[in-house]
């Protein structure tokens, strides 16, 4: 037997029992999903964390992550967080190998997100969860380097775009809807959780391959800035129209005093939210002359207290607008949310000295809102009453 010969025998055994690995995993996930009931695929994507902790591919159990409280001093209703995370600074240069060896095969250049590169890429350790949301298979993974508790990534088993924009307006507001349709499904099933879409230059980091981010909640963790900006509008919206809480509603955030970035907000249930946010998106594509410098950071909770209500956030973005004066990163989801992460030894110095306030959280998110957003809100707000 010659070393080339040898080396493909390996290859093959090395495969075999890594899909015999993923089958075994994810039927003794589908078990617990199965026994959990409504909070099924909270508790199987709680036990595929403790799985990749306990094979190494998770590097960080957040015990190292601090987080600061800036109250505004004119309002102390109004406060951000951020979050110092200096181990996030390490997913720049991956979890894995980036080259495979022989007789592996790379796909897609080699994306993080396509099953096929993840034996050769993380030695076999790697594995996700088998999901459908809607008409698509999905998978959820574990991100090595975590924001918060259970930060899961479901992707798309097709290997497909983030960006949402196709050839002409009907085909983006199509793309659109099935996006919302599959976050808000996926939201449902693990309630206590925070969804996002992160779009192309909005924060997303592979842009190559379609992806979502989930994480759980911290216990007794306050509402994030912009969930209590939305809820003071929505109560002032339920106040005037004398509707009662659970009646579907959609308000706009553009008031710099209330929040430092325009976005629009929703409650209700999920096909009041998927068709209501469709519209919002399918305006600001035409307005946008369906450019492929469009973007959004979207993000979604299930009411903690009425059944079957929800919480969408759709935040308008440029792609090419994507990072913001006074922090390293990607403004992404959680950023405009109302939680910075920082993880450069700069940022930290920045913090340690006080330079870091509450205004200074605000310009960061101010920076990155979309070129062109207050016109069309300009536009389309008398039109919808």
């Amino acid at each position: 037997m010659t070393d080339g010969d040898l080396r493909r025998e390996m290859a093959e055994f090395n495969g075999r029992k890594y899909d015999e690995f993923w089958s075994e995993l994810n039927a003794k996930l589908q078990e617990k999903e199965k026994a959990g009931g409504v909070c099924g695929l909270t508790t199987a994507l709680q036990a595929l964390e403790m799985q990749q902790f306990d094979k190494g591919f998770i590097q960080d159990d957040l015990k190292s992550v601090v987080r600061y409280r800036l109250v505004d001093p004119s309002n102390r209703q109004h406060h951000f967080t951020i979050q110092y995370n200096p181990r996030r600074a390490l997913r720049q240069s991956g979890a894995g190998r980036t080259d495979p060896p022989p007789d592996a095969v790379k796909v897609n250049n080699g994306c993080f997100l396509c099953k096929e590169n993840m034996r050769w890429q993380q030695r076999g350790i790697e594995a996700g969860y088998d999901l459908q949301a809607g008409e698509r298979q999905y998978i959820a993974f574990m991100n090595p380097f975590p924001l918060m508790q259970t930060h899961t990534t479901i992707a798309t088993a097709e290997h497909m775009p983030q960006s949402w924009i196709g050839p002409d307006t009907r085909s983006s507001g199509l793309r659109m809807q099935e996006i919302l349709h599959d976050l808000l499904s996926l939201t449902k099933r693990v309630p206590g959780f925070v969804g996002f879409y992160n779009g192309d230059g909005a924060g997303a980091t592979i842009p190559q391959h379609f992806h979502f981010q989930f994480f759980r909640r911290v216990a007794g963790q306050e509402p994030f800035a912009l969930e209590r900006a939305a809820r003071r509008a929505i109560a002032e919206h339920d106040l005037q129209g004398g509707e009662e809480e659970t009646r579907n509603c959609s308000v706009v955030i553009r008031d710099f005093r209330e929040y430092p970035i325009a976005a629009i907000c929703f409650r209700g249930k999920q096909e009041f939210i998927v068709e209501c946010a469709r519209q919002w998106v399918e305006q600001w594509t035409e307005f946008y002359r369906n450019s492929d410098a469009l973007s959004a950071n979207i993000i979604c909770t299930v009411d903690a207290e009425k059944s079957g209500l929800f919480h969408l956030y759709f935040v308008p973005r440029n792609k090419y607008v994507s990072h913001s004066v006074g922090m390293a990163g990607l403004v992404g989801g959680l950023e405009v949310f109302g939680e910075l992460v920082f993880s450069a030894e700069v940022e930290h110095e920045l913090l340690q000295s006080g330079r870091v306030d509450f205004g200074y959280v605000a310009h960061v998110i101010n920076g990155v809102e979309a070129p062109g957003v207050q016109e069309f809100l300009n536009r389309i707000l008398p039109s919808r009453g």
